[in-house]
């Protein structure tokens, strides 16, 4: 009896497996982490990774130096300003911080505001700040233009047609 108590070598548990196992649980943890949250929450925790503000400057520095008017007017990066997270272009961005060199040329209004509206829809969030407005005022703004275009085309589809030779 005492021969099989003091062989105990196949219920061992060395200090290396109990290492492994809570690396490989800690590791498990991250991922997890990672993919439901999000990387940019991981890494914002441990400091790698550049804010998202920092990466909107450097982008929107390329896209001005490479004269890429699509990607400095047209193309809205999410950015956190004074604790608030919102969607820029780099045009209003370039009023918040110095962005040097600008673009050459001014952004097109009418095409800006078409992709703050598409961005609003997509969201679906009232309340995104979308180029310094909520969505609530884009969407307000655009129903507006909506309504003053088929104003402007109304008159014209209401004029009677006349037929040749009937004055």
């Amino acid at each position: 009896m005492r021969s099989i108590l003091n062989n105990k070598k196949g219920q061992e548990f060395s200090i290396t497996t109990l290492v492994v196992l809570v690396l490989a649980i800690i590791v498990l943890v991250i991922v997890i982490l990672g993919f439901w949250k999000g990387w940019d929450y991981i890494f914002s925790k441990i400091g790698i990774l550049p804010s998202g503000l920092e990466v909107a400057v450097q982008s929107c520095q390329v896209s001005a130096q490479s004269n890429l008017e699509t990607s400095y007017c047209y193309e809205l990066k999410k950015v956190t300003i004074n604790d608030q997270k919102q969607y820029v272009n780099c045009e209003t961005l370039s009023k918040s911080v110095t962005i040097t060199p600008v673009l050459s040329r001014n952004c097109v209004d009418k095409s800006v505001k078409l992709a703050e509206v598409n961005l609003c829809k997509t969201l679906k969030k009232n309340e995104t700040i979308v180029n310094t407005k909520d969505c609530k005022a884009i969407f307000d703004a655009d129903a507006l233009a909506s309504k003053s275009v088929d104003t402007v085309a109304s008159p014209a589809s209401t004029t009677p047609a006349t037929t040749p030779g009937s004055s």
